[in-house]
C-alpha cells in the first residue's frame, strides 16, 4: 500500500523542449528506488486550456496523486496562485487538510487538518530548500529536505532535482494524514520556487 512508506523520493523530470517545458514529479520509495506514485495534471475544462496559455504559477493548480503500481489515485491537492493556500483531498474527495501561507510570520505553512485543528507549521530556509513540519510544541512531526543521509540520500547527492518527504512522528494523528500533508507541502513549496 502507497503509506505503508514513511519516506519518499521525488524526483523531478522536466519534458519538452527548448521552447515549452513542464516537471514531472515521479514518487520513488528511496529503499528500492521503485517508483510508486506520480503527479498528473487534474485540471479540467477551462482551467486546462488557461495552463496552455498563461504561466502555471499564476493559476489555480489541480494535482493527483497516482499509485503507479494499480493506477488508484492516492489523494488530490489544489494550489492557489503563487502556492499561498494548499487543500489536500483523500481518493473519495474528502477534505484531508489545508496550508496557509504565512510568510511574514516566519513559517511558510500553517497546517490544518479536516477539522481545522492546528497541525503545526512549516519552517525552513529558501536557499537551502530544507523545511520541517514541527508541531505547537516545536516537535519534529516531518521533513522536506534535500540533504539526507538515510536510505536514498546518495541520489540527492547525485541530482538537484530530488527531494525526500519523510515522517517522523505523527502525533496524535494517522501517518497517511501527515504523509498526505507533506507531500501536498513538498510539491507545493517546490512548485512555488520552480520558475515554470
Amino acid at each position: 500500500m502507497f503509506f505503508d512508506k514513511r519516506v519518499f523520493l521525488i524526483k523531478k523530470i522536466k519534458k519538452g523542449n527548448i521552447l515549452k517545458s513542464t516537471w514531472n514529479y515521479q514518487i520513488f520509495d528511496p529503499e528500492t528506488d521503485e517508483q510508486i506514485g506520480e503527479l498528473r495534471d487534474g485540471a479540467t475544462g477551462m482551467a486546462k486550456i488557461l495552463g496552455k496559455v498563461f504561466q502555471k504559477r499564476f493559476l489555480t493548480r489541480y494535482l493527483d496523486i497516482y499509485d503507479v503500481r494499480d493506477n488508484s489515485l492516492v489523494f488530490s491537492t489544489k494550489i492557489t496562485p503563487l502556492s499561498s493556500k494548499v487543500t489536500v483531498l483523500d481518493n473519495e474527495g474528502k477534505l484531508v487538510g489545508r496550508l496557509d501561507s504565512k510568510f511574514l510570520s516566519g513559517c511558510f505553512y500553517f497546517v490544518y487538518d479536516a477539522s481545522d485543528r492546528e497541525v503545526g507549521q512549516v519552517k525552513g530556509h529558501i536557499m537551502s530548500k530544507d523545511f520541517a513540519l514541527v508541531g505547537p510544541h516545536e516537535e519534529g512531526i516531518g521533513v522536506i529536505t534535500r540533504s539526507w543521509d538515510g536510505v536514498g540520500g546518495a541520489l540527492l547527492a547525485k541530482s538537484p532535482f530530488c527531494f525526500i518527504v519523510a515522517v517522523e512522528d505523527p502525533l496524535a494523528h494517522t501517518p497517511q494524514v501527515i504523509s498526505m500533508l507533506l507531500l501536498a507541502t513538498g510539491l507545493a513549496l517546490d512548485i512555488g520556487l520552480t520558475k515554470r
